[in-house]
């Protein structure tokens, strides 16, 4: 059974990086379990069209920090208000491999998961059990092709989903802060 007090006691190493400012959600949500939520985003022909994500986004200059930025943004493509979402911890930064953003992500746990989500952002939202992501780990590298570049990239699979890239470097970091009981 998993302690949610693991998440409140992450101790985040500091990294030093550079590149476009972002920050995303890792949000939480327990129903009979644990689970972790992803977006889908729309394929826009944008950089990260059509991938699997955590909510989240570009730092605007009404963000007064990162942790702003991923409320913000989580409201606007998912449509969870900041009164429903509690952050808990942050991760270290990563940065995205094909657009230089450097990724700020903050733990949350989700007071509601009735979403709205924004059609011109996201296609849908699916959760992940917790367990089922705790046994993958550590995940493992793998060759993905993804719009015609070969990564190397942590790759896990879940009912046909592929979470790839930065978003599973993040999912890989905090399954070990998990495991590691920090």
């Amino acid at each position: 059974m998993f302690d949610i007090d693991i998440l409140k006691n992450i101790k985040r190493k500091n990294v030093k990086v550079s590149g476009v400012e972002s920050s995303v959600l890792v949000p939480f949500y327990k129903k009979d379990e644990w689970e972790i939520y992803f977006i889908k985003r729309v394929c826009d022909g944008s950089i990260h069209s059509a991938q699997v994500a955590f909510p989240g986004g570009k730092k605007e200059p009404q963000d007064k920090n990162a942790q702003l930025t991923a409320i913000r943004e989580t409201f606007e493509e998912i449509g969870i208000k900041q009164e429903y979402i509690e952050i808990v911890s942050s991760l270290e930064p990563t940065v995205t491999l094909s657009s230089n953003f450097i990724v700020y992500p903050f733990v949350g746990i989700l007071k509601s998961n009735k979403f709205c989500i924004n059609k011109s952002e996201v296609q849908y939202i699916f959760s992940v059990p917790l367990e089922f992501l705790i046994k993958q780990f550590p995940l493992k590298l793998q060759q993905f092709e993804f719009k015609g570049r070969i990564f190397n990239t942590y790759l896990i699979e879940y009912d046909s989903e592929i979470i790839w890239g930065a978003t599973a470097r993040i999912l890989n970091n905090l399954l070990e802060h998990i495991a590691r009981g920090d």
